[in-house]
């Protein structure tokens, strides 16, 4: 009888017959280096091919042997840390040598790896460490808050690692949303007392804080600092906003010198020392991170009051720290007050998340984001005295007083005495550790002592978990040999090159990245997200000669449709993760019939593949999963776990099998069980259902319980559902998976529960916690869910979701103007919907990663600009989308696509630097740069981003200069330049020269008249000599709103301060030399230039029009003043 003739068995002789039937088919032993570990074969690999390419990044590329010593280097660090055997070792990055050195290197240490995707909530990467109880965490500097967040969240993470830092310690995290100065000049604007100029208010109801709180929080610094204070003691305070602490404090001591981010809270506060009459008080506006800038020191006492938690990370305070002791006497004290308690940080966010529930209905608004404020906790401060060992001692206190606030509930206050004169050294022990590349680099590249063995873990990988938490999976050694060594579904060579697509905590990264290191094959990785990107990914494929590729089946259908030359060149096709379509697989073998086109299948726990299928003919039904791979054995077996010819459970044994769940026994129990038909060995119960067919391949019949796949991802619908049954007001929930029909699996969430219950809020939850792929693309609210006659959920007759379900509560909004208008047509087309508003989101109208792909093509072809993926995902409105692409797109003209673009033509001298007048392009500098000699004239656009002073900045220091630096500004660009030179001098990089071509220095905020900005764009734009560039709407879009942004930041921009360059300004024809304002105040003036440079200040007569004088015939004799000014310049410099 044929396999699938046995369906109810009638006699012991037939099951007998079938179960020898089976172990035919699972006859498939073949000899690998089954006794030994994963680093064992690689380095007989490496030793065989020392000089073979191993894996290459861009144009870069490493051999085996630099693989093998770079891991070595690894491997010896970590032995060096005396870690337990089998611990773990947890990685986020997404470069390959760094991925390969890493995991190498754990292994050969004897411990276990567990990788961590990009873009993993916070909440879920920190329930993977504390569940598996990581010892260490490699990566790179771009997650360093992340870093320090997790090595204070989790209690076993001892030590991190960043790979692309010297020292870990001496990185600074980017500023943060908390430390922009626009944001505090905005607070400083409308502040109308001491407490709305601190932005003192309630995290619960977002009214301001009583004045009852604030006056304890004022008498606290005060009480703890006065037996401290004396009429000769002298204090730095650092963000002292708007005076709290600073005006009880400075009348008992003998200098107080406050700084803070902002100038216009600066200006207010200096209004109030003035009429305080406290002489002895002194105010700069100096963010904390630059007080090693201040040119005075010898401070008694240093406060940081109430900033700590807008700093923008660990790092961030430990430098401001560093830089202050620096600045105070041999012996003092630094006071850190209202410190955001780390250790209360839960509380206070489950109390905020209550309060908003019961107060739902309230006016005001509860704050539960606090994603950007550093919390600290005592053990992080005590840790530090061993980085600055000048701290002698930490006294620790909460805030004094009675009134209930979460000032008092969830903070402290540290004071720290100061001891530089010998610097002590830190007593106890030191509980977290920080790493850099240096402490890598330093140590052996000789070979490690042979640790491990062939049936211990290797690494752990994370699945979805019915129970609402993810579950680990621990897979050995042995597994991951028996899957790429010897098998028999695909035969890898040296000359064979991998393109690895999977994530890597997606167990398809295992066959990609050991399929190539242990067979001597080259690996490489492409960019994050440009597997999103089909004509990037084209790219790569052809130039690094990808013989083969994985790829889920819904990522394999999409490259099928839109460019199916993509596959030009691939010996081997591996495709799975979800059912196959017939119609793309065979539109592929037609094209290219020499392709070997695999299906693979097969759970995590029974490492990636248990079975795969070459697909060397057309099915009119379902694809067959294929037959056991290499050293695999598959049972088809019933509730019983007796063999069935039929449908029956998909069950897995082994070589491939993994140890079982970590720190779950009882589930282990469960789906490991004994080997019914061979004593001592196991099984795997998949829950997968399945059939052997006729020629003894097995075929999918779906599952024995809700899990589904999702875009290849396994996913336990029942962890959604719990996640959602924990949101405020959800009385049930049900999760379920369909195909829209493009191919792709989407998920559904039902829900049903009180009027509390709102969609908005479930999808914040649920982002809190879950990856992406989990979040489900509808949410319905019922009334009820259809139940079965048993009781039960009828999954059946449920609704099917319509575009309006899960979409945000909030109201509507309509597109507005023609780049509004067409990206909705794009949306609706990509989404299949009737409507989209200008705010929806387009994840929650029922997008995800594959569909932005198609978005973004359909907005290049239409609009013929590049999209990155990245901006896509940032804007997921239209609105905001629209904003996004006027702000980024690139429309292949260098002068509209480049912030600084070179104009002179090819040759040597000193570089000059020119900032863009009112209209905000380079264009203006067109026609100088070609008469200017012996100098390089670089032209920068109007920068819109609110950090655009210290971007241009960063944009010179980029170029190659020599002899002194120039900067040029025409009508307001002069204005620009003397704020970048500013921040240059700053640097200590100071300007020598700034030739300003008919600027005015603004000594008030102006008003323009309405409609003014927008009109200069367009007669910009409609200009005979520019026309023809701006044909397309959104390049035109992007000008106005470019033009718009210039003028609302000159609108609300005053010079002051001075600069050491020596100021020159060139006038044009019947220059207004003062700007009076209706009242008759003075404006702006040319004159007023001379109070802001310790350097010469100069005027001259120039030729033509305001808006004329770069433009022949006004250009000669400007020229001629330009060409004389920058000439003496470098002389003078020289």
């Amino acid at each position: 009888m044929k396999i699938s003739q046995f369906d109810l068995l009638d006699s012991s002789s037939e099951r007998d017959d079938l179960i020898e039937q089976i172990r035919q088919l699972n006859d498939n032993r073949t000899d690998y280096p089954r006794n030994k570990t994963i680093h064992q074969v690689f380095q007989e690999t490496a030793d065989r091919s020392p000089n073979a390419v191993a894996v290459t990044q861009g144009d870069r590329s490493w051999t085996y042997r630099e693989l093998d010593e770079g891991s070595n280097r690894i491997a010896h660090f970590l032995i060096a840390q005396h870690l337990p055997p089998d611990s773990v070792v947890t990685f986020l990055l997404d470069h390959t040598y760094d991925i390969c050195t890493t995991v190498l290197g754990i292994l050969k240490a004897g411990l276990v790896y567990l990788p961590i995707d990009e873009g993993m909530p916070h909440q879920r990467v920190q329930y993977l460490l504390n569940d598996s109880q990581a010892r260490v965490f490699v990566s790179w500097t771009r997650h360093l808050r992340l870093l320090n967040s997790l090595q204070w969240d989790c209690p076993c993470l001892e030590r991190v690692i960043c790979l692309d830092a010297d020292d870990f310690r001496d990185e600074i995290e980017p500023e943060g949303e908390k430390m922009r100065q626009d944001v505090w000049d905005y607070v400083g604007e409308e502040m109308f007392d001491d407490i709305s100029g601190g932005g003192w208010k309630s995290s619960f109801t977002g009214d301001w804080l009583s004045r009852s709180v604030m006056d304890e929080y004022g008498q606290n610094i005060l009480t703890k600092l006065q037996p401290l204070l004396t009429p000769q003691t002298r204090v730095l305070e650092i963000g002292c906003s708007s005076g709290i602490s600073m005006f009880r404090l400075a009348p008992l001591v003998g200098y107080y010198l406050g700084t803070d981010l902002s100038p216009t809270i600066m200006e207010k506060s200096e209004g109030e020392r003035r009429r305080l009459g406290l002489d002895n008080v002194r105010l700069k506006a100096v963010p904390a991170h630059d007080v090693d800038t201040l040119d005075e020191a010898e401070f008694d006492i240093v406060i940081v009051n109430s900033v700590v938690q807008c700093f923008s990370g660990h790092n961030y305070l430990r430098s401001v720290l560093a830089q202050a002791i620096a600045l105070m006497k041999p012996k003092g004290w630094l006071f850190l007050g209202n410190l955001f308690d780390r250790d209360l940080r839960d509380g206070f966010l489950e109390d905020l998340e209550q309060y908003e529930r019961t107060h739902r209905d309230e006016e005001g608004h509860t704050k539960t984001d606090y994603s950007d404020e550093l919390f600290i906790n005592r053990a992080f401060l005590n840790d530090l005295r061993f980085d600055l060992p000048q701290i002698a001692d930490i006294e620790y206190s909460e805030l004094l007083g009675h009134e209930a606030s979460e000032l008092r509930e969830f903070t402290f206050d540290a004071l720290m005495r100061i001891d530089r004169c010998p610097p002590g050294h830190a007593a106890g022990k030191r509980i977290k550790h920080q790493f850099g590349r240096s402490s890598i680099d330093t140590q052996s590249a000789a070979a490690v002592e042979a640790t491990g063995t062939a049936q211990g873990p290797a690494y752990i990988m994370y699945t979805s978990g019915t129970t609402g938490k993810p579950k680990g999976v621990m897979v050995p050694h042995r597994a991951v040999n028996r899957l790429v060594i010897n098998t028999n579904f695909i035969r890898i060579t040296p000359r064979d090159r991998i393109l690895q697509t999977g994530a890597l905590g997606f167990d398809a990264s295992t066959f990609e990245l050991w399929g190539a290191l242990l067979n001597g094959a080259q690996l490489s990785r492409p960019p994050e997200k440009s597997l999103l990107d089909l004509v990037e990914m084209k790219r790569l494929l052809g130039e690094q000669g990808t013989t083969i590729l994985w790829l889920t089946s819904s990522l394999f259908n999409q490259y099928a449709d839109w460019d199916i030359t993509v596959f030009e060149g691939l010996r081997t096709l591996l495709i799975g993760g979800e059912k196959l379509s017939n119609h793309h697989v065979d539109q592929v073998r037609r094209q290219y019939p020499e392709l070997c086109v695999i299906n693979g299948y097969g759970p995590t726990e029974n490492t990636t593949f248990t079975t795969c299928h070459h697909i060397d003919q057309a099915y009119t039904g379902d694809i067959p999963i294929g037959t056991p791979v290499a050293n695999t054995e598959v049972w088809i077996l019933d509730e019983a776990y007796e063999p069935v010819g039929g449908v029956g459970e998909i069950c897995a044994g082994g070589d491939g099998l993994a140890l079982g769940y970590l720190n779950d026994p009882e589930l282990t129990a469960q789906r490991f069980i004994d080997h019914p038909f061979t004593p001592g060995q196991r099984l795997y119960r998949t829950g997968d259902l399945g059939r052997w067919l006729a020629d003894g391949t097995l075929e999918f019949r779906g599952r024995t319980d809700t899990q589904v796949k999702v875009r290849g991802h396994r996913v336990e619908t029942g962890e959604i559902e719990t996640h959602i049954n924990r949101c405020d007001g959800v009385t049930q929930a049900v999760v379920t998976a369909s195909d829209p029909g493009d191919g792709i699996q989407i998920l559904a969430g039902y829900v049903t529960g009180t009027e509390a219950v709102t969609v908005d809020q479930i999808r914040h939850n649920l982002r809190r916690v879950l990856p992406e792929y989990m979040i489900p693309s509808y949410l319905v609210v019922l009334d009820q869910l259809p139940l079965t006659a048993n009781g039960k959920v009828d999954r059946h007759r449920l609704p099917q979701p319509s575009t309006d379900d899960g979409r945000s509560q909030s109201p509507r909004l309509p597109l507005e103007g023609p780049i509004e208008e067409t990206l909705g047509q794009i949306w609706k087309e990509t989404l299949d919907v009737r409507e989209i508003g200008a705010t929806d989101s387009f994840f929650d109208a029922g997008g995800h990663s594959l569909k932005i792909s198609k978005m973004i093509t359909a907005i290049q072809k239409h609009f013929g600009i590049e999209v990155s993926l990245a901006t896509a995902f940032r804007s997921p409105t239209i609105r905001g989308l629209a904003e996004a692409l006027s702000r980024e797109a690139r429309f292949g003209i260098q002068e509209v696509d480049d912030v600084l673009v070179p104009l002179s033509p090819a040759g040597g001298g000193p570089a000059v630097f020119a900032f863009p007048p009112g209209t905000g392009d380079v264009l203006s500098y067109v026609q100088l740069a070609h008469h200017l000699e012996g100098f390089r004239l670089h032209a920068f656009q109007f920068i819109t981003s609110e950090t655009r002073i210290s971007d241009y900045a960063d944009h010179i220091e980029s170029v190659k200069t020599s002899g002194p630096l120039l900067f040029i500004g025409y009508s307001y660009g002069g204005n620009l330049a003397f704020r970048v030179a500013q921040e240059m001098e700053r640097r200590n990089r100071p300007v020598h020269t700034v030739v300003m071509i008919d600027s005015s220095r603004r000594r008030t905020k102006v008003t323009y008249p309405e409609g003014e900005a927008e009109q200069i764009a367009l007669d910009f734009m409609d200009h005979e000599s520019l026309r023809a560039r701006f044909t397309n709407d959104l390049l035109r879009q992007k000008v106005c709103r470019q033009i718009h942004a210039y003028y609302h930041y000159s609108s609300q921009t005053v010079e002051s301060g001075v600069v050491q360059a020596d100021l020159h300004v060139i006038l044009s024809d019947n220059a207004v030399t003062e700007h009076l304002d209706t009242q008759g105040h003075l404006v702006a003036d040319t004159a007023g230039w001379t109070e802001l440079t310790s350097g010469s200040f100069t005027t001259y007569a120039g030729e033509g029009a305001h808006n004329l004088m770069l433009y022949e015939p006004a250009l000669d004799r400007n020229v001629q003043l330009i060409q004389s000014i920058l000439t003496d310049a470098t002389q003078d410099a020289g």
